[in-house]
């Protein structure tokens, strides 16, 4: 549950969303032994604990669950004392929670890499995203599914900038560009909104990200009414070609369509993918079917 600054003005705000929920870093639980813990706290503290002291930016924090003690001025990795009250165990299964990176290799703690790799423990950034990226990234996509991208592209130079963006936010949410206030309104919407689409980091959308991002909506049951979304299931290829044509408008030559419905193919490949038997699966997003009675799941996730 988040609950907002009880301010009485009767709703909540996608800057009291980022308030509330500062942080982005994906979290998982794991059962992990007493001894691996130990030796992943205190590897990761051993800089802190020198003369003089040297910083790591990999030092691991405790909860106020765990008491820890370090034997004298010397000791550089320290030992768990206690967990919960009760004596510490380092045969014991705990169960952890710290970031997902730190299993991928992030701030290269040793202990912890070695037990990850010999155990077999593995675990995707995805199945850690918090609820807050989950939010903001649903409705950013949701803003991408009903635009046009030749209204958005006020020079025609084939581009969506950081501007044109602005514009198109401030237009369709009733805001005045110009005022200090709604600024800082569309300020707080327009990083989001650009980061969904924005697939090579250039901060610009080009026609090939806005129509990945607009089929991932609809893939997402995020654009408006749910007879697209089932189309952009049932049959993606020929969706995505009647999506194209209506971007590139009527006088389009069928070269220039599937040119760019292939453009937008590799920009989704590994990105969107159509959940089956619990296993994503990127085949089923582009093979066309025969059965025109096959009930594809709706659950498309962004990798």
């Amino acid at each position: 549950e988040v609950e907002g600054e009880d301010d009485g003005k009767g709703w909540f705000t996608f800057a009291d969303l980022k308030s509330e929920m500062p942080f982005q870093d994906a979290m998982g639980v794991v059962p992990m032994p007493g001894r691996v813990l130990e030796r992943a706290v205190g590897y990761s503290r051993r800089a802190s604990r020198r003369d003089p002291p040297e910083e790591d930016s990999g030092l691991l924090h405790l909860c106020d669950m765990v008491r820890y003690a370090y034997e004298s001025a010397e000791d550089e990795y320290g030992r768990i004392v206690e967990i919960g009250g009760l004596p510490f165990e380092p045969g014991q299964i705990y169960n952890v929670a710290l970031p997902i990176a730190l299993l991928n290799g992030m701030d290269d703690n040793v202990p912890l890499l070695n037990w990850a790799r010999e155990s077999g423990l593995r675990m995707s950034e995805d199945s850690g995203k918090p609820i807050k990226v989950i939010f903001v990234e649903t409705f950013a996509l949701s803003f991408w599914a009903d635009l046009v991208f030749a209204e958005m592209d006020d020079d025609g130079d084939g581009i969506i900038t950081r501007v044109e963006l602005e514009r198109a936010i401030s237009a369709k949410m009733g805001l005045d560009y110009d005022s200090e206030k709604d600024a800082r309104y569309i300020e707080f919407l327009v990083d989001d909104i650009m980061a969904v689409a924005d697939v090579d980091g250039t901060g610009t959308v080009d026609l090939t990200e806005f129509l990945a991002a607009k089929f991932t909506a609809s893939i997402q049951e995020v654009a408006p009414g749910k007879r697209m979304a089932r189309e952009s299931l049932r049959r993606p290829s020929i969706f995505l070609q009647r999506m194209t044509r209506r971007e590139l408008g009527r006088n389009a030559r069928e070269t220039m369509v599937q040119r760019t419905v292939q453009s937008v193919k590799n920009c989704l490949h590994g990105r969107v993918s159509c959940e089956e038997d619990g296993r994503p699966n990127l085949d089923v997003l582009w093979h066309e079917t025969s059965n025109r009675n096959l009930d594809l799941p709706s659950n498309a996730i962004l990798d």
